[in-house]
């Protein structure tokens, strides 16, 4: 469709596969904040969609881009070529639709660990949407990822 239409046009077709069937149970255009696939946080949806900057659209070209990476990061030839001590923390809310309701998050981990990184852990907050660090147990989330980072600062 880029080639077609150009890299700068917006498909609404393109558009409507990249926002698929995890995000069917949320409000993705700000109407609903209270159901928003955001955060919990109304307060937090509402400021968002309040501001202009984060409604953007995609063109063909910023899909591309972003296609290219998950592709990129899907291969299993993608986590065989990391350091096979490097610690991974994967965090997402089992919410999530960009994560697949936790489906794709945890294939991600299970690629990883079959990839032989002996440092891999995952952690998805019940009931969390997509902006954790915005959501309503973003205490509890900042706290984990300070424990997960102490814990491995200079062992």
């Amino acid at each position: 469709m880029g080639r077609l239409r150009g890299w700068r046009h917006k498909s609404s077709i393109i558009e409507g596969l990249a926002f698929g069937k995890p995000y069917e149970a949320f409000n993705c255009d700000g109407t609903e904040p209270e159901n928003s696939w955001l955060t919990k946080d109304v307060d937090i949806v509402k400021a968002y969609y309040a501001n202009p900057a984060n409604t953007f659209r995609f063109t063909m070209n910023g899909y591309l881009g972003l296609f290219e990476a998950v592709y990129f990061d899907s291969k299993a030839e993608s986590a065989e070529a990391l350091a096979k001590n490097l610690p991974l923390l994967i965090v997402s809310g089992s919410d999530d639709p960009v994560g697949d309701l936790s489906v794709g998050v945890t294939k991600a981990y299970e690629m990883y660990k079959k990839a032989g990184m002996t440092d891999v852990t995952l952690k998805l907050y019940e009931g969390d949407r997509h902006e954790i660090l915005n959501e309503t147990d973003r205490d509890v989330v900042y706290e984990d990822l300070l424990r997960w980072m102490n814990s491995r600062v200079n062992r």
